[in-house]
């Protein structure tokens, strides 16, 4: 009888133990998260194109990052920079005038696009403060892009009276071009 409320005593000291010690691990990792939470300054506009837009950074979906969505769809997620992209490179000047003047050409789009979206490239860009001033989300397997703000001129080319919003063999090229992918 007396093992046996030791074992007891034993037995429950080693159960709080653990609860308490899975409880710390608990706060030492939520600590962490808001030490490493990079939450973006987000300054999105109407427009896209009245933006004026300083840098641009490249990004590109990554399967083997521990993602934060089911499916990668946007490089920013809940205002944060997800964690399915992995940084490319950062695009200055001529290149993004290029780059904006060619996502803003109705001639960009026109093909067929697929009832699909998964993100393969992802742009984020900044204005002069270093707030977001737009986002731009690629798929090259469905051949069309998403973007905060809309893009509204990949809406104008409309064929037999069916809008083509699929990114058109020149408009693709010259994407790829421009971004040196």
């Amino acid at each position: 009888m007396k093992n046996i409320k030791i074992l007891t005593v034993l037995l429950f000291s080693v159960v709080l133990f653990q609860c308490q010690k899975k409880e710390s691990h608990r706060e030492h990792v939520s600590s962490a998260d808001r030490k490493n939470d990079h939450r973006l300054v987000l300054n999105i506009g109407k427009d896209l194109f009245s933006a004026n837009v300083h840098y641009m950074k490249l990004y590109k979906y990554n399967k083997q990052n521990n993602c934060n969505q089911s499916k990668a769809v946007s490089v920013i997620y809940d205002n944060q920079l997800s964690s399915c992209f992995d940084y490319v490179k950062t695009i200055n000047g001529k290149d993004i005038e290029d780059f904006l003047g060619t996502i803003k050409n109705p001639n960009t789009y026109g093909g067929e696009d697929v009832a699909c979206f998964d993100t393969d490239y992802s742009l984020i860009l900044y204005n002069i403060k270093g707030e977001v001033a737009g986002y731009i989300n690629i798929s090259e397997s469905c051949n069309k892009l998403i973007s905060n703000p809309e893009i509204k001129e990949r809406e104008f080319y409309s064929k037999d009276g069916l809008r083509k919003v699929g990114f058109s063999e020149k408009g693709k090229e010259k994407i790829k071009q421009i971004l040196k992918l």
